[in-house]
């Protein structure tokens, strides 16, 4: 639904989200396409399940995330059969805060600690990511990145317009 404000409260999750419920398995909170005018402000969203994800997935247009602390402090891809390999799981669902064909946005003054990857700003139009700080809480190898993308321009025209600014990104020495 269009017209949401969520603000100040905690919300910690423990497992994904049962399939019943028609939301993205690994969400803490999602903005659906076709929905505006989302704002969060004040919230503390936390991660705690083995494969972390998405403590923030935002796929609408009219959008401010301000002034919030997303965090996985669950493990990331356990399970993968030998230590440093990739457990076969996509990137998207692995990310912090997970943007896709979200437009017309701001993401300002957020804490962003992450264990799989902190944020994948995907096919999006007319974003300001600023003042964020983004910490990287594990030492050592990482099983994703991070991506500010802007692919498939013939496909997805409002991949553009980001302004990127005044962020803080940083992450323990590499253990390797």
């Amino acid at each position: 639904s269009s017209d949401v404000h969520l603000a100040n409260f905690t919300i910690t999750i423990g497992r994904a989200t049962p399939r019943q419920y028609h939301h993205p398995p690994y969400a803490g909170v999602w903005m659906p396409p076709q929905t505006a005018r989302f704002s969060a402000r004040g919230l503390n969203v936390t991660l705690s399940y083995l494969n972390v994800s998405n403590a923030m997935r935002i796929e609408g247009h009219g959008f401010e995330i301000v002034g919030n602390v997303l965090a996985q402090d669950g493990p990331c891809n356990v399970g993968a059969p030998h230590p440093g390999d990739q457990f076969n799981r996509p990137f998207q669902p692995s990310v912090t805060l997970y943007l896709h064909a979200a437009r017309e946005g701001r993401i300002a003054h957020n804490e962003i600690r992450w264990r799989c990857s902190a944020f994948d700003l995907d096919v999006s139009e007319r974003v300001v990511f600023e003042e964020n700080t983004i910490t990287l809480v594990d030492a050592g190898n990482i099983p994703h990145g991070n991506s500010l993308s802007q692919y498939d321009y013939v496909h997805h025209p409002w991949s553009r317009g980001w302004l990127v600014a005044r962020n803080t990104f940083t992450r323990p020495p590499c253990r390797g």
